[in-house]
């Protein structure tokens, strides 16, 4: 069983029924086609003002240094787990992939407040990215659509990859890995957070040095991410409720406290990993 195939169970109930994570025969049918739809429909619910998201993960809560804009404090815990995994980088000047951008909360976090020379962001939905291109125009930024486990830029062409709370949907792990270190400069550096099961979190480390990697850190924040689903509740309640439309769909679709993924982390059955990695000089896989 592929620590990267799992599935959020939170989307719909035929999967709440389900087990955390689908055996590897099942995974490579539902995955990519459960995801486009689940986030298609998502992107067009936030083409209604009343549940406009910039970030879709699952929040941090912890010691953070993190200054926010005014118009981006609502969001802010979200923001602080992009701020906790990249705060180690020095970004100013780089080129910068984010792999599963979404409507690009992150593309943007990372050029409004790192000042990267420029950066991309790749996802899979079209209405993500329709609607990333609308909010964040500019020149230093630019989405692209594509697939996270064949995706294609020159070699070498990145300082550094970022990948959040967006694995554990990829039905090839090793197929990511592998793109990430071909379009990583040498001693390029990758940012990676996400959720494994927790007798998943081994390989998921094997994956990441069999693909060439060097672990500098590695952290286990899921109480972070618990905390910041607690503290996040009463907001995404009242998301929901301005919008009877999307409510049915986001309750299952949001990880809130209660939730299968919350208990999850409760018991210990669930772990939300954080990696900072570096690509080996020459090692990429060909």
């Amino acid at each position: 069983m592929h620590s990267g195939n799992i599935i959020f169970q939170n989307n719909m109930r035929f999967l709440q029924k389900r087990s955390l994570i689908l055996k590897n025969s099942e995974i490579n049918i539902l995955s990519q086609t459960i995801t486009k739809m689940l986030y298609g429909i998502f992107a067009k619910l936030q083409q209604s003002p009343s549940i406009y998201l910039k970030c879709m993960n699952l929040g941090y809560l912890g010691d953070t240094d993190l200054i926010l804009k005014e118009a981006d404090k609502a969001e802010k815990l979200q923001f602080q787990l992009y701020h906790h995994i990249t705060k180690t980088v020095d970004f100013i000047d780089k080129k910068v992939l984010e792999v599963g951008c979404g409507t690009g909360g992150g593309v943007y976090f990372m050029h409004t407040y790192l000042q990267p020379q420029k950066i991309v962001g790749l996802d899979l939905i079209k209405g993500n990215l329709s609607l990333a291109k609308s909010r964040y125009p500019s020149e230093k930024i630019r989405f692209v659509q594509g697939d996270a486990c064949d995706f294609h830029f020159p070699n070498e062409q990145f300082d550094i990859v970022v990948n959040l709370e967006s694995s554990h949907c990829y039905p090839n792990m090793l197929g990511f890995l592998t793109c990430v270190s071909k379009v990583l400069k040498e001693d390029g550096l990758f940012a990676f957070a996400d959720i494994r099961r927790a007798e998943c979190v081994a390989e998921l480390e094997k994956q990441f040095l069999d693909t060439g990697f060097v672990i500098i850190h590695q952290e286990n924040i899921t109480q972070n991410v618990a905390d910041a689903l607690v503290k996040d509740n009463e907001r995404k309640k009242q998301l929901l409720n301005q919008n009877w439309l999307g409510k049915r769909f986001y309750q299952n679709f949001a990880v809130m406290k209660g939730s299968d993924m919350y208990e999850a982390f409760q018991d210990g059955s669930c772990q939300y990993m954080h990696y900072f990695l570096q690509k080996t000089p020459t090692t990429h896989p060909n």
